[in-house]
């Protein structure tokens, strides 16, 4: 995932509701949205070529992990090679019923943020590379992209703004501003942009919240919501044609028998 927004509200029935895009180099391969073949507990779109999730869903504990990347100055397509995949991390945030990971022996991996949460248990973590960035998920919104935790990227404040705009709409509604907020491509001012080493044009396409260029860009929008008692409605939109003709396809997954 490249950018995340999520309202936390332990003390309410819906205890999770979330919108975030994933955005990636077009070339590597990747199945969408669905209960893995080797381990149905876990609902999710995973990546073919080392095996991890950028989202993931264990339905038997009612526990989701999403995951970012933190943007490094040399380019990940070049830089990873020798590393553990990142999206191994949700696998193991959700694995054997783990309520508590182990920030050192994520040592191997280049950096990232692992967010999880527990909708029965009503707890929720923030991971990093960076022990003393990890702790907590406070009750109410949060955003995370690839900066530092406390970072607030243009996308991240735009996507934010327009969760938050939405808090009181009708589900249907909510869904609606999700994914529209999920695909605005406007650029953000160049004074608002990071300076994380990749030159001022590279930036400004990675700026906004749907990233679209003709090699790397938003593959997937996913929106989430998960009730205390464990029930989970997960929509996702998958893209193709950037720098073309964008078209999506959508997958709809839920255990809920009603909300």
């Amino acid at each position: 995932m490249c950018v995340i927004v999520w309202r936390w509200t332990p003390d309410e029935e819906l205890v999770l509701s979330m919108w975030a895009n994933r955005d990636e180099w077009l070339s590597r391969p990747s199945l969408p949205l669905a209960p893995w073949l080797d381990n149905p507990a876990l609902v999710g779109g995973r990546d073919l070529q080392a095996g991890g999730a950028w989202l993931l869903f264990n339905q038997t504990e009612a526990t989701l992990a999403a995951l970012t990347n933190i943007r490094e100055s040399k380019p990940e397509g070049d830089s990873q090679a020798i590393r553990p995949s990142r999206g191994l991390l949700t696998v193991q945030a959700l694995q054997d019923g783990s309520q508590n990971a182990n920030p050192a022996s994520f040592s191997d991996f280049a950096g990232f943020h692992l967010i999880r949460f527990a909708a029965r248990l009503k707890t929720a973590s923030w991971i990093t590379h960076d022990e003393a960035q990890s702790g907590p998920i406070s009750t109410g919104f949060g955003s995370v992209s690839n900066g530092p935790r406390k970072a607030q990227w243009p996308k991240q404040l735009v996507l934010l703004q327009a969760m938050q705009n939405a808090k009181d709409f009708s589900a249907k509604a909510w869904c609606q501003a999700g994914w529209e907020a999920l695909s605005d491509r406007r650029a953000p001012n160049i004074q608002d942009l990071p300076d994380t080493g990749l030159g001022l044009a590279r930036e400004t396409e990675l700026g906004s919240v749907f990233v679209n260029t003709a090699t790397y860009g938003t593959r997937q929008s996913t929106i989430l919501r998960l009730w205390a008692h464990g029930a989970a409605q997960i929509w996702e939109r998958t893209w193709v044609g950037h720098a073309a003709t964008l078209t999506y396809s959508e997958r709809f997954w839920s255990n809920a028998q009603s909300t």
